[in-house]
């Protein structure tokens, strides 16, 4: 039996598999359906129906943060659960050092990684201008997204920034918004791979539940 698991979400799928191999990581990596983002209640549940899954584990592995209280609450009675100190993946791929970040709330942060599924942006674009037509869809899409000015793609280095842009485009003129780009880091997931656990990351001890102070 593995000691060390990690359970982590599609969104950051290929980072992951990036550092995992820059680091040799040995350890298995359980990725969650994309659509438990919608509901932090049904995240919370199937995450500690596979916690609970796990038997004779030494450290379990979540390199999501808070994601939306998703992760509040959780239990191993076996295991130490360990989370980066951030509320998601945004803040995952931003930081290179310090994950305490003041992120601008005018600005939508994206990776290829968000895309694609039946629950992204693309997708929901094009589902509401063939349900509602051109007209009444951009009067939906810009109710949407009003309060943004920006679609900020984060360059990870691990997909190609043209082809993503081009896929969110039509949506970026409907809303008029600009599509702009910021530099990412792997450098947490790295150390989450290596198990380098610095002020950074909650641990969270066996039969304690992750909770707001671990944050702090």
């Amino acid at each position: 039996m593995d000691r060390i698991i990690m359970i982590a979400c599609h969104n950051i799928k290929k980072e992951l598999l990036k550092e995992a191999h820059v680091e040799k990581s040995s350890f298995p990596i359980y990725f969650i359906p994309r659509d438990l983002h919608l509901s932090p209640e049904k995240m919370r549940k199937y995450l500690q129906e596979l916690i609970n899954a796990f038997e004779n584990v030494e450290y379990i592995l979540l390199p999501m943060g808070r994601c939306g209280n998703g992760t509040m609450g959780l239990v191993s009675n076996n295991a130490s659960i360990v989370l980066p100190k951030c509320n998601d993946c945004i803040d995952l791929l931003l930081s290179k050092k310090d994950l305490n970040l003041q992120r601008s709330h005018y600005t939508y942060f994206l990776t290829e990684g968000w895309l694609g599924s039946k629950n992204s942006i693309d997708y929901e674009y094009q589902y509401t201008l063939n349900k509602y037509g051109e007209k009444k869809g951009k009067m939906i899409i810009d109710m949407i997204y009003n309060h943004y000015q920006y679609f900020t793609l984060i360059d990870t280095g691990v997909y190609d920034l043209k082809t993503t842009q081009k896929k969110i485009s039509p949506l970026a003129n409907m809303a008029d918004m600009t599509i702009n780009y910021q530099e990412g880091s792997c450098a947490v997931l790295n150390k989450m791979m290596r198990l380098d656990f610095d002020k950074n990351f909650a641990i969270v001890p066996p039969s304690e539940a992750v909770s707001e102070k671990y944050f702090i």
